[in-house]
């Protein structure tokens, strides 16, 4: 059966009125949607483009890894006081989000798990300088233990950012190992001490290392045309306007017919769906976009509109939903659906015109104030949709009567799922009326609007620590990352050396939070990998040598395994998690290994 066609259909000029950037920006934006397919499927295009960004960031970032030693002499000083290295594609892939004030927060929360782990380093090099050594006492070796269980225990079972959570045990793991090994050569110098230099602090150097990361991951976010979060809640809106109109009118047709139809009931569950769907992700991208603006200016003000407006829809999808349930459940008759005939036309024009009204909000807060025009358009709109409402409620007493007859058992009876639906969707009319009017006042400096959104502050750190999902991803946690360092300490035979860091160093990369089954995302991260490990390494011998050639093939072999990893990770629900560990850590292990001088003359 054909597609049923929207009331008014949702133009690509609607969406760039509603986004209500400088045109240029919004014509290079267009552009590069088109090269990625977006008008035959934008959620594929958004999620290639996505992982074109991210995978062409890290390789323009990755030339001074990737360039031969001698040629720059810069690069060379660079490299050798270890303030870059192949280590920043884990950063980057890790932290590369969606929209900007996603990445930042993310990136953010990174930066502060090396600060972290740094942190925890220069003061047990405090204490004791070189760590332990032979000649130390042996209570400074079990010191470092105590300590090592603490910061790892404290890091797992606060609530920190996953980010945070991941760099601030990956880096400490070689600290922690190296404090406690006696035969190993203290490179770590607290920036305090007499002396200090960024040559003799590797933690320094990783932090600094870090940080060049984040300003790969921010450009990746910026370039061509920024990815800003409210673009993406605005786009989902407008969308989530249409699904309303739409499935609300593809119930009011399953319902006009004498006998059920199973196809048009499809397209309702699907749309139904579909709509709840679009409003999952909103949330986080409302509180990230504190970061693109920091709770000022119109930003603020239009962050805080489209919070309200996702709060009204997600409600206005619930009553839907509940009305659909409530319905179906029931046996309609024939009277159920020749009152629905009868008032159909009537529901058209009510849906119009409150895709109209909230449009209209939409663009009118694009640039977080009102006009005198724009006023006037929504006091307009949303009396038109009052009128239309009270006609609505005339046709459907008028029909009603006409149909039953005026017979008390009819009416609670035979038209019973009619009933439930027009008020419902009378329901659905007031919240629209609601939010239009505060909406108005807010952006009139009337603070009656809620507040959007917020990412947790230090406060979130202790919140619901007791819980038992948490409970026991921290018991998994510390039990996986400690097993790890034991591994790594006393060695396996001849595949893993004594005193390897990487064992528990990796660890806090596989450890899963307490979502769907543990086991399976822990063995579609192992196997993410060992793709990244293990194949990405037989990739790099192909290309193995500093000639011209293997270098341009070294980036090209690198952007497309990046670009591959992340789509998959965007794109794919089931291997998401293979996606993100290959491209990491495959990214990582490419751009590995020492560079000699160039091969010949570039």
């Amino acid at each position: 059966m054909a597609e049923v066609k929207p009331l008014i259909p949702a133009t690509s000029r609607d969406v760039e009125r509603a986004l209500g950037e400088d045109p240029y920006i919004g014509k290079l934006r267009k552009t590069v949607q088109q090269l990625f397919g977006a008008e035959s499927n934008p959620k594929f295009a958004e999620h290639a483009e996505h992982a074109f960004r991210g995978a062409f960031a890290l390789v323009f970032f990755a030339i001074p890894i990737i360039m031969p030693n001698e040629v720059w002499s810069f690069r060379d000083k660079v490299m050798e006081l270890g303030v870059y290295s192949s280590g920043v594609c884990m950063f980057i892939v890790f932290n590369l989000g969606v929209s900007f004030g996603q990445a930042f927060n993310s990136c953010k929360s990174g930066l502060q798990g090396t600060l972290v782990s740094s942190m925890m380093g220069w003061i047990m090099y405090t204490l004791y300088p070189g760590g332990y050594e032979a000649t130390s006492p042996e209570y400074v070796f079990y010191g470092g233990v105590a300590a090592g269980i603490i910061y790892v225990s404290l890091v797992m079972s606060l609530r920190c950012g996953i980010s945070l959570q991941m760099f601030a045990l990956s880096n400490f793991a070689s600290t922690w190992m190296d404090f406690l090994n006696e035969k190993h050569e203290a490179t770590i110098m607290p920036p305090w001490t007499p002396g200090w230099s960024i040559q003799q602090d590797t933690l320094t150097q990783n932090f600094v290392c870090t940080g060049l990361g984040m300003v790969a991951v921010m450009v990746a976010s910026l370039f061509p045309y920024p990815r800003w979060s409210l673009m993406f809640v605005t786009e989902s809106q407008l969308h989530a306007n249409l699904q309303v109109v739409q499935v609300l009118d593809t119930i009011v047709k399953y319902y006009s017919n004498d006998k059920p139809n199973v196809y048009i009931k499809d397209q309702v569950i699907r749309r139904l769906t579909k709509m709840r769907g679009m409003l999952t992700e909103n949330d986080s991208l409302l509180a990230a976009a504190w970061w693109e603006c920091y709770g000022l200016g119109r930003s603020q003000v239009k962050r805080r509109v489209l919070a309200s407006m996702d709060k009204t829809t997600k409600t206005i999808s619930d009553m839907i939903w509940n009305a659909w349930q409530e319905s179906i459940s029931e046996d309609v008759g024939e009277m159920d659906a020749k009152l629905m005939r009868a008032v159909r036309p009537s529901i058209e024009e009510v849906l119009k015109s409150m895709q109209v009204t909230l449009n209209l909000l939409v663009k009118a807060a694009s640039d977080g104030e009102l006009d005198d025009a724009e006023v006037k358009a929504l006091e307009n709109s949303f009396k038109d949709l009052q009128d239309k409402d009270e006609e609505m409620t005339k046709s459907f007493a008028s029909a009603r009567k006409d149909i039953t007859k005026g017979e008390a058992m009819a009416i609670y009876k035979d038209v019973r799922v009619a009933q439930v639906l027009l008020f419902s969707i009378s329901r659905v009319v007031s919240q629209t009326v609601e939010l239009a009017d505060k909406i108005k006042q807010q952006m009139s400096k009337s603070n009656l609007l809620p507040p959007a959104p917020e990412m947790g502050g230090w406060s979130a750190l202790f919140e619901n620590l007791l819980e038992k999902d948490h409970v026991i991803y921290v018991a998994r946690g510390l039990l996986a990352y400690l097993l790890a360092f034991q591994l790594g300490w006393h060695g396996w035979g001849g595949i893993v050396p004594r005193r390897a860091a990487a064992v528990a160093g990796t660890a806090p990369f596989l450890i899963t939070m307490y979502v769907g089954s543990a086991m399976v995302s822990d063995l579609n991260r192992i196997q993410g990998l060992m793709i990244g490990q293990v194949m990405a390494r037989v990739v790099r011998g192909l290309v193995d040598s500093c000639y011209l050639d293997d270098l341009i093939g070294l980036c090209l072999i690198t952007f497309v395994w990046v670009f591959i990893g992340v789509f998959v990770r965007e794109h794919s629900t089931t291997f998401s998690s293979v996606g993100a560990m290959a491209a990491a850590f495959g990214g990582t292990t490419l751009l590995g290994g020492k560079r000699g001088p160039v091969g010949r003359v570039l």
